[in-house]
């Protein structure tokens, strides 16, 4: 383990912890108070791919946002071509800047409900191009929640729209 802290006894962790298998890949991260896991701690699986996070009991499921989940949110309409969808509308409405800037990111926070909380844009796309963008997304009347298998949580997605393949 790295991390530490640990109080005169040598028993009582506090701060950032790393755990590691015995091939050297982490096996977990996240933070000790006061000798108990607390908030959000990454977990991987021991050939590196990571797994869904663990969430300790001081913080609240409401305000944590994971960046992946054993069931990931996906839109209620269109859940298998959601971007291809997307893509289809902004080469009919978008400037032909978004094609030559591909591929573009767009990363949304979607709530425990299915409601979008947060979306972001690709910081090189126009005023014009972000709006567009924000009224595709706005038009989907809702989204499936990420998951841990067990209970709903708020999930960050990730799209990458890469137009260089549909010209």
């Amino acid at each position: 383990m790295i991390g530490n802290s640990i109080d005169s006894l040598g028993q009582r962790l506090d701060g950032i912890c790393t755990y590691y298998f015995e091939n050297g890949n982490i096996q977990s991260e996240g933070s000790y108070s006061n000798g108990r896991k607390s908030g959000s701690w990454k977990r991987f699986t021991s050939d590196g791919s990571q797994k869904s996070d663990r969430l300790y009991s001081d913080v609240s499921m409401e305000t944590v946002i994971f960046n992946s989940a054993l069931i990931m949110p996906k839109p209620k309409v269109y859940q298998h071509d959601f971007e291809k969808f997307v893509k289809e509308i902004l080469i009919k409405e978008a400037e032909i800047e978004i094609i030559e800037l591909s591929p573009i990111g767009i990363q949304l926070v979607i709530d425990r409900n299915g409601k979008i909380t947060e979306r972001l844009f690709d910081d090189r796309l126009s005023l014009k191009n972000m709006n567009t963008i924000d009224e595709i997304i706005k038009a989907i009347p809702s989204w499936e929640a990420g998951s841990t298998g067990s209970q709903k949580i708020n999930v960050r997605v990730n799209y990458s729209l890469d137009f260089s393949t549909d010209q």
